[in-house]
């Protein structure tokens, strides 16, 4: 068991497979490089952070999502949330989740506007992006600590939303990268 020095998140919590097995045993040993386990022990430090604020429970749903390319194709949990088959070739990481950078969580009991808006415009710590989603019937709110895109470029207090309808797309909202210097 890895003690991430956190008073309400654990590592299984944070990297948990809800498809076990073999991908669960995979995911939990890839999750445990040092570079990703340090990525995820910041994510709780900023997901203990909106606990505290909010004095409830944050279930996260999930975090760390690893894909693993061999032999030129790609294999994990990543890979089957993004709607690939294993296997893929088609597919290409790009997800802060394969790096332990991100989280997709619920606050119990606070409605999911209250908690990306008190992220957005009052949390005061650095992050990433905190993004609402809706999927369907489905929401969560998306939070990442600041991290690098695949083509280089910062990604840094980026405050976005998510409708998944006939044209699914990303909105950006504002962004509030630079205020913690």
């Amino acid at each position: 068991m890895i003690d991430l020095g956190l008073p309400h998140f654990t590592f299984e919590e944070l990297t948990h497979c809800p498809h076990g097995g073999a991908m669960a045993a995979r995911q939990s040993a890839l999750a445990q490089h040092p570079e990703t386990l340090a990525s995820i022990q910041c994510l709780g430090i900023l997901l203990q952070f909106v606990r505290d604020h909010f004095d409830a429970p944050i279930t996260v749903q999930p975090g760390y999502r690893y894909a693993e390319r061999i032999n030129g194709a790609w294999y994990g949990y990543d890979v089957r949330a993004q709607g690939k088959a294993q296997g893929s070739t088609s597919y290409r990481p790009r997800s802060q989740h394969t790096r332990g950078e991100a989280a997709d969580f619920d606050v119990s009991g606070v409605a999911h506007d209250d908690v990306y808006n008190w992220i957005a415009d009052e949390c005061g710590h650095p992050f990433g992006q905190v993004i609402n989603e809706t999927r369907g019937a489905s929401r969560w709110i998306h939070l990442s600590i600041p991290g690098v895109r695949a083509d280089g470029r910062r990604i840094e207090g980026e405050c976005l939303s998510f409708v998944a309808h006939r044209q699914p797309r990303y909105i950006l909202h504002k962004t509030v990268a630079g205020r913690w210097a």
